[in-house]
Order: structure tokens, then sequence, then C-alpha cells
């Protein structure tokens, strides 16, 4: 298995453990030591489109958070960026098949 983290620091952030997916595949990244609060994700594609666009209320603390990516996503090369509360930005490259 791949692992790419995007953690911002050693006891907090984002982790994607997988960078590798299928459309309709549900990804989990983890969230480690991140504060309550809206975390605003989206899925772009090499043009620069936003393919899904989702919102997650995280409780806070560490724990897996899910979504499924879309089903019609064409196979190639996206950013999954993930945005927390205070507007910081975690940036990872995914493949989708």
């Amino acid at each position: 298995t791949d692992i790419a983290s995007l953690v911002t620091n050693k006891q907090s952030g984002i982790k994607l453990v997988v960078n590798l997916a299928r459309a309709s595949e549900t990804v989990k990244p983890e969230f480690v030591s991140l504060p309550e609060g809206k975390y605003s994700i989206k899925l772009v594609n090499s043009l620069g489109q936003v393919m899904y666009r989702n919102f997650i209320s995280y409780v806070g603390g560490s724990g897996y958070q899910q979504f499924t990516l879309p089903s019609q996503l064409a196979g190639g090369t996206y950013q999954l960026e993930i945005v927390t509360p205070g507007k910081n930005k975690s940036v990872q490259r995914m493949l989708i098949q």
C-alpha cells in the first residue's frame, strides 16, 4: 500500500493512506488531532475543474472520515484538497483508475 501523508506537523494533520482509487470507491482520510468544525473537500481534475465537492462536520480529535467518489469520474490524476475550519489547505495528488 502506498502511503501519502498530508501532515501539518507530527502531532496533527490529515493522512491519506491510499492515493490510488477507482470511481465509486470510498476514500477514508485520517484526521489526526484536529479541531471541531466544518471541513471542505474538493477533487480537482488536471484542467482545474472541481469534479467533486463536499463538506464534513468533524467532531474534533482523531479519527477516519469517509466519502465516496462519484461514479462518473474519468481515470486520471486529480488533486484532493481538504480545507480546515482555520482555512489551512492540505493538497494531495490522487490517481483514479
